[in-house]
């Protein structure tokens, strides 16, 4: 059970992680409070948090909240994103719930648009309360009394079903016979232990198919008749060792498939490499190629300087966050009305926004300066004659894209071409805030 339970927690945990990273930084509201007033409507993304936390109002966007008590009696318009000791859920959720806790519980007539996943404890839905579409958890107990739209799927210990899934419901009780009695161990907020084992009553909707796991029929009791029927899926066992033949037959399949992830991990760079580059000759055909012109005439001189702008770089936005944190914190102190919440959402913003334009550069557009470098300079030896300005760019990924793949030499050859193409975009750049150089007209090599 435990080994179930720990893959679900940690699909639960990145799903969370990916939804609290995904809300748009730049329509932000960040709480003064920990309570939301019946009559406040915020209409953008919320962050609050507190010891407990109330939303009694509306909230348009999506909500991240944390505290020992989070409690949603009003209406959010987008996601929930929490993590609390007590999670309890009374008014309106349109879209999913991401939950961690010791307990969690959907008094009657809470709902959730969409899909909820969770992990802690305890998970109860009161009756009357409604899931839109499916539920995923990984808890010791789930105690279902109202209504999931589509699939229901649970690594529990204990289980008991009176509500109704719209289709199959899944119950995981992992590898171990179900035996013993509730857990006597008390969680801070964790609710009353039930009995382990499967319980699902007579009144139970299944529009589906009814899957238990688990080694034996202990503990299990169905009294309900889901609509496509009951199955009893025993936990998966070890695999039995397998002969000298089957054994070069995998090694052989192995070796296939690592070749055939080799091909396609260098095809798909090759791919980005010639996308971007040609992205950059159309739409900054005289900047791309001025900058190539840099890298020629100062190579040496661009190394040094692409590991002063690369290191440089990352000091830089760790101390610009600094001192945003800093004076965050300062408008705060002196208490300067709302102005906290919006000087962080637009200095964050703007600082997101310049350190993945960094992170760009040092990952691609670096690369892209020394490989038309290359790709140009190899073209101009086999024949004087001109070229079309997008071979440059196709010789020089396809050397570098095979040079790269090489272990150790491909390590250092990445390192030196990042390098020479961060001090020539840095150079440039430089000289482009000076004045001092004009746009290259563009030449058909």
């Amino acid at each position: 059970m435990l080994r179930h339970k720990k893959a679900l927690l940690i699909l639960l945990l990145v799903v969370a992680v990916a939804m609290a990273v995904a809300l748009p930084v730049a329509a932000t509201e960040f709480a003064e409070g920990a309570t939301l007033g019946e009559d406040e409507v915020v209409d953008d993304d919320l962050f609050i948090s507190g010891d407990l936390v109330y939303i009694n109002g509306t909230v348009t966007g999506n909500v991240v909240a944390s505290g020992s008590q989070v409690v949603v009696n009003g209406q959010i318009g987008g996601s929930l994103v929490t993590t609390a000791q007590t999670i309890r859920i009374n008014g309106t959720i349109r879209g999913s719930a991401y939950a961690a806790s010791a307990s969690m519980e959907l008094g009657p007539g809470a709902s959730v648009g969409r899909n909820l996943y969770y992990a802690g404890y305890g998970l109860t839905t009161q009756p009357n309360a409604a899931i839109g579409q499916d539920v995923l958890a990984a808890v010791y107990q789930f105690i279902h009394s109202g209504s999931v739209g589509r699939d229901a799927r649970a690594a529990v210990g204990a289980a008991e079903i009176v509500g109704s899934v719209g289709r199959d419901l899944v119950v995981d009780l992992g590898d171990e016979p179900v035996t013993g009695s509730a857990p006597g161990i008390v969680f801070p907020g964790a609710p009353p232990s039930i009995a382990p084992g499967l319980r699902v009553a007579p009144d139970a909707q299944i529009g589906g198919v009814l899957r238990y796991i688990s080694p034996t029929d202990d503990g299990i009791s169905i009294n309900a008749e889901p609509d496509g029927g009951v199955r009893h899926v025993q936990p998966a066992q070890p695999d039995e060792p397998e002969s000298e033949g089957d054994e070069v037959l995998t090694g052989l399949a192995a070796f296939g498939l690592a070749v055939l992830r080799w091909l396609y991990g260098r095809a798909q760079e090759l791919v980005t490499l010639l996308l971007l580059g040609a992205l950059g000759l159309w739409l900054l055909r005289s900047r791309y190629l001025g900058v190539v012109d840099v890298a020629a005439d100062k190579p040496v001189e661009s190394a040094g300087w692409g590991l002063v702008a690369t290191i440089g770089g990352y000091v830089a936005f760790a101390v610009i966050a600094v001192i945003i944190l800093v004076a965050g914190l300062a408008l705060a102190v002196i208490s300067l009305g709302g102005l906290t919440g919006s000087f962080f959402a637009i200095a964050l913003s703007c600082l997101v926004a310049l350190f993945i334009l960094f992170l760009f550069a040092v990952k691609w557009a670096s690369k892209l300066v020394l490989i038309y470098l290359v790709g140009r300079g190899i073209l101009r030896g086999i024949s004087p004659k001109e070229q079309g300005i997008g071979w440059p760019l196709v010789i020089g990924a396809l050397i570098y894209v095979v040079l790269r793949a090489i272990p150790v030499v491909g390590g250092l050859l990445a390192l030196i071409v990042t390098l020479v193409g961060m001090g020539a975009l840095a150079q440039y750049v430089s000289d482009l805030l000076k004045g001092e150089t004009a746009s290259p007209e563009p030449s058909s090599d």
